[in-house]
């Protein structure tokens, strides 16, 4: 039985934007002993299990968990010691036959394993003393995206982005002031610290070397949209790997959570029933969910959700000329592109001008590159467009303007990237070019965006009492309630 192993998007170590692409690993399969499925209306978890036992009564089986408020379930299973591979895939094909609209399940998968190209690369960033926050602001993504312009139409007020990664360090004074509180899959708390356990867990001879990278993620996504709310969400140990029941949770936690964009700098090479489910529904509610295109230098295996899932914004990276990344992936299913390569100099170290830098915890700043890094900047322009627009409905139609303004305000970049024209995405991401093609953001509370915050902004957010998904919820906590008030009362016209 397989385990899909997700994995975050950093290249092999900071490289030089002219180096070659790093190699991928191979795909790898483990037997680790679970199954996750979705009840038909009207089933019963037991009857699965019950179906389970009179198909393999030598197996022992165990329902271990439940996603919030969904008939998805996973069971844990452990089977004789003496099978055999062959005898393992005649328990998966046994699994087959239950789902569809005859079966009791609407369908079922095993968590299968495969490790992106990163794991076990002792991928790590480049920091130093001399990175400051004044770095961090003024770096060249500064002025190649537009923000300065960008933030005098929108700055993401009303909005939280959820970042589904290793983590976020609540400290941190880049995050201190947007994140909220989030929680943690991985060790299954209230505290996604992002921190290493001090063991090499996937044996490849690096510790912790994924540590920081969603506090990292969350900082590129403050960089560009600075009045949108961080949502951490930990799916991924210091590793950088997670699982799909463990992704699935978090899509939906942060759905439960009425954010209006969720930030994936990671994937697959394996589709997934229980993740496309999820993200299936965070369309339905408007969520617009940004996805990397990974680090392969290639065009296949298609990576999982963002080459796959028609609709989710996947992101391909380019260096400072708008030039394909070494390192990235490719694939006309992609919707744009992203600046996210790093360059040193001939002693190793970051080039200030060319590099992208970003938040590590501890209050410290580094270099990096990867399309996990070009993720968030599109997460970010994509709060950016939805604080302009509070009045938009929360579902589908909501993802598509969303869309279309990145597409539309994105930078051609076909004719400088030959035999990649096309695989890139529509252009390169522009913040300013998106949000310039909208109107300037109401202040919170002006939930029909006429110029004012006024007694028929109150009669919209008392329609929507208790709502989670809604633009009435101003301070972000997923409900709209007294608070949501109060912060409207404090922007009376």
């Amino acid at each position: 039985m397989k385990r899909i192993l997700i994995h975050v998007f950093v290249t092999m170590g900071i490289v030089s934007a002219n180096a070659t692409a790093q190699p991928c690993s191979e795909l790898s399969e483990q037997l680790d002993g679970t199954v996750v499925f979705k009840l038909q209306p009207g089933s019963n978890p037991m009857d699965v299990i019950s179906a389970m036992i009179e198909v393999n009564p030598q197996v022992a089986y165990e329902l271990i968990d439940q996603i919030q408020n969904r008939d998805i379930y996973l069971v844990e299973y452990t089977p004789p010691g003496s099978w055999t591979p062959g005898i393992w895939h005649d328990f998966e094909e046994e699994f087959k036959h239950w789902d569809g609209p005859d079966g009791i399940v609407d369908w079922i998968e095993f968590a299968a394993m495969n490790e992106a190209p990163e794991g076990g690369t002792g991928s790590t960033f480049v920091d130093s003393p001399s990175f400051t926050n004044v770095l961090f602001k003024t770096q060249y993504l500064v002025t190649k995206l537009g923000l300065t312009l960008a933030h005098t139409f929108s700055q993401g007020q009303g909005t939280v982005v959820a970042v589904l990664d290793t983590g976020a360090d609540p400290s941190h004074p880049v995050l201190s002031n947007v994140l909220l509180n989030g929680i943690d899959f991985v060790d299954n708390d209230g505290f996604p610290l992002d921190v290493g356990n001090g063991i090499d867990d996937d044996n490849d001879g690096q510790i912790d070397e994924m540590a920081g990278h969603g506090t990292y993620v969350a900082g590129l996504v403050a960089l560009v949209a600075p009045g949108a709310k961080i949502l951490p969400v930990r799916v991924l140990d210091s590793e950088g790997r997670g699982d799909i029941w463990t992704l699935s949770k978090g899509i939906y936690y942060a759905i439960d959570q009425g954010v209006e964009v969720i930030n994936l700098s990671l994937g697959s090479t394996e589709d997934s029933d229980v993740i496309e489910e999820a993200l299936d529904e965070a369309r339905e509610y408007g969520i617009a969910v940004v996805a990397a295109a990974g680090n392969c230098s290639q065009s296949h295996p298609k990576i999982f959700p963002a080459m796959k899932v028609d609709w989710v914004i996947g992101v391909a990276a380019v260096d400072e000329l708008d030039i394909a990344a070494p390192f990235t992936n490719f694939n006309d299913n992609l919707t744009i592109s992203a600046p996210a390569t790093t360059t040193l100099n001939g002693k190793g170290f970051p080039i200030e001008e060319l590099s992208v830098f970003s938040s590590t915890p501890g209050g410290g700043y580094a270099a990096w590159e990867g399309t996990s890094m070009a993720t968030p900047l599109v997460s970010g322009v994509a709060a950016l467009i939805r604080s302009q627009h509070p009045e938009w409905d929360c579902d589908s139609s909501t993802i598509d303007e969303v869309v279309t303004l990145i597409v539309e305000g994105s930078v051609p970049i076909d004719y400088l990237n030959g035999g990649l024209a096309g695989y890139l995405g529509a252009g390169r991401i522009d913040a300013q070019g998106s949000v310039s093609l909208g109107p300037i953001a109401p202040v919170l509370g002006d939930l029909n965006a006429d110029g004012v915050v006024n007694l028929q902004d109150l009669m919209d957010l008392i329609a929507d009492w208790d709502s989670t998904h809604s633009s009435a919820d101003l301070n972000g906590d997923g409900n709209v309630g007294s608070h949501d008030v109060l912060v409207m009362i404090a922007n009376w016209s």
